[in-house]
């Protein structure tokens, strides 16, 4: 990366801030990334190990590419499901995190955060084994909250090396910007999901099944890729740079194209609120607000394509529905999310388990007949027969799986992480991402019980460490290596 395009200090109060700009050969390498991620994710499995030639070539050229394409590949974020393979890729970065403690244990900041780890693993373990479920089933469910250690790949990956944050969130932009237009791309245009094929709302695309509705077709490509977004909020917030109006334009459309109100609703609370001045904030406030009210009168006489109208009016019939006790009318809240979540969070309480929850439930390999259930507030009778997980909302999913008690230690968990790090130079931005993926949680999306929000959330608190990493972690690199 040439050094006369990196920001490296914010501009001062009166001037204007520079428009983000790449050079050529990052908007090449980088597309040429998410292509080959996308032929994977059409389970051309061969082609991992291109992707493998191609990030080695990334950790001797940009290891802060290295380290956006290395989350990203472990993650998915809809170009590629992350349980592909029977060697879940996820789980390679939750061995490093593991090994990083042993490597990092001398730094007080780290050993802090390590000890308030291990506390949260101690905990969740310890409600787990009230369950009557065996742990070895449980743990295929549970590692999903333990990603979180992947913040020490940022440690590891730039051992003995300088770090610059600000160079990070340069490379975060360009692979959000090339998201943002094959997001378009796929939607608009091809109308299929064949640059993106995760996204899918149903079953992933494969090359056996490609199909195309052609321009404007516009089906809903689920917004993982998007999650990324969240680390631009802060450095346009306090003017680190500027975006120009085709990359402005890029990102409407792709949110267009998700058609998430959870998405929106996170993006615009941390951009309220993170924010330099408390002006801006109410600026901020009210122009979201307007432009609210204006979408919804627009969804509503076009049709309802943008689901907003749609949104406000489940709060509306919810409310009547709770007022008659219509829990039919109560289960098509959330898009069909209350029918998942009612049955079983009334077996949680006649099963007094509450506080402690069922445990991690396994989809296919859990027998046991006391959480085995029929749901019959689903409209598709296939899916009735269920076990009592796996609903669409992350906190709810929390309750279920360890309970009220597991849900206080986990935000309890979290918020301690930033409380030891609240010191350290950019540690709003791990905060900032907390809130963010919480609040994609509320509409089933990300959330820190799920690998896409925790290695979200892991590359923000790692790059905050490393930018603040003791000088006595760094050797003097040699001369001719300069």
């Amino acid at each position: 990366m040439s050094q006369e395009l990196e920001v490296t200090a914010a501009p001062a109060p009166a001037a204007k801030p520079p428009v983000f700009h790449a050079p050529t050969r990052e908007w090449v390498s980088t597309t040429i990334f998410f292509l080959l991620l996308s032929a994977y994710g059409l389970k051309v499995y061969p082609n991992l190990l291109i992707i493998l030639a191609f990030l080695v070539w990334r950790w001797r050229n940009d290891r802060y590419a290295f380290l956006v394409e290395f989350m990203i590949l472990c993650g998915g974020y809809g170009f590629a499901r992350a349980d592909i393979l029977p060697l879940k890729l996820s789980d390679v970065a939750f061995a490093v995190g593991i090994f990083g403690m042993l490597i990092y244990r001398k730094w007080p900041t780290v050993r802090r955060l390590t000890l308030a780890f291990l506390g949260y693993v101690a905990i969740i373990f310890l409600i787990a084994s009230t369950s009557t479920e065996p742990i070895k089933v449980q743990f295929i469910m549970m590692r999903n909250y333990f990603y979180i250690v992947a913040f020490f790949l940022p440690l590891i990956f730039f051992a003995n090396r300088d770090f610059d944050f600000r160079k990070l969130i340069h490379a975060i932009t360009v692979h959000v910007l090339v998201i943002c237009a094959l997001y378009t791309i796929d939607a608009l245009i091809l109308g299929g999901y064949l640059l993106v094929p995760a996204c899918h709302p149903g079953e992933p695309t494969t090359l056996f099944n490609l199909s195309f509705s052609g321009p404007l077709a516009n089906p809903r490509h689920y917004p993982y890729g998007l999650y990324w977004l969240v680390f631009l909020i802060i450095p346009l917030s306090y003017k680190w740079f500027r975006l120009n109006w085709k990359q402005w334009v890029l990102i409407l459309l792709a949110l267009f194209t998700s058609r998430t109100n959870s998405l929106l609703m996170a993006g615009v609370v941390c951009m309220v609120f993170f924010r330099p001045k408390v002006l801006q904030a109410v600026k901020i406030s009210l122009v979201a607000i307007v432009t609210l009210a204006m979408v919804y009168t627009v969804d509503r006489a076009t049709g309802d394509h943008l689901r907003v109208a749609f949104m406000f009016d489940q709060f509306t019939a919810l409310d009547k529905a709770i007022d008659e006790g219509d829990v039919e009318t109560m289960a098509e809240f959330g898009t069909g999310r209350m029918a998942q979540i009612i049955p079983k969070w009334l077996l949680l309480y006649d099963l007094d388990r509450q506080w402690l929850g069922f445990g991690f439930l396994h989809p296919q390999l859990t027998t046991n007949p006391i959480y085995q259930i029929n749901n019959a507030l689903y409209t598709d009778v296939s899916k009735s027969e269920e076990v009592v997980t796996a609903v669409e909302e992350t906190h709810v999913q929390t309750i279920l799986d360890c309970g009220f008690l597991g849900l206080i230690a986990q935000t309890g968990f979290y918020l301690l992480m930033y409380y030891i790090i609240r010191r350290m130079k950019y540690a709003n931005f791990y905060l900032c991402a907390f809130v963010f993926v919480e609040l994609l949680g509320v509409g089933g999306f990300a959330g820190v019980t799920q690998r896409d929000g925790l290695f979200i959330l892991a590359t923000a608190l790692g790059g905050i460490l490393a930018a603040n990493k003791p000088k006595h972690f760094l050797k003097p690199i040699p001369v001719d290596e300069k």
